[in-house]
């Protein structure tokens, strides 16, 4: 199997948020039964800004760096822009993910804006 991309494998050896949020004000979960994946991504948002975002991965490696990557992203970003986090601009951040590890940004992308709603 190829290795993961630089920008992934950074993000699984130094993961942004990782841990969760203390306290946070809402938190959404994607994955589980399916695929084995869970993915709880919290926040914190005050004044339509997110001041604090973390997680919380079980699965794979690119689940995990998938959810850094989206908190290295969204934190201190306006509520609209986790909104319009997609699959793949997620992925690009990655460095491009091989098919079968796409589901992770998938799952990551349904857990921020299972966050928001």
């Amino acid at each position: 199997m190829p290795p993961l991309p630089p920008a992934a494998t950074a993000h699984i050896t130094a993961p942004v948020g990782a841990g969760g949020v203390p306290d946070p004000d809402a938190h959404g979960e994607a994955g589980g039964a399916e695929c084995g994946d869970l993915v709880r991504i919290e926040l914190s948002v005050r004044d339509g800004v997110i001041r604090e975002i973390g997680f919380r991965a079980n699965g794979c490696p690119a689940a995990t760096a998938a959810a850094s990557a989206a908190c290295a992203r969204l934190a201190g970003a306006p509520v609209d822009a986790a909104l319009s986090l997609t699959p793949p601009a997620l992925d690009a951040a990655l460095g491009g993910l091989r098919p079968a590890l796409r589901h992770g940004p998938d799952l990551v992308v349904e857990a921020v804006a299972r966050a928001l709603e």
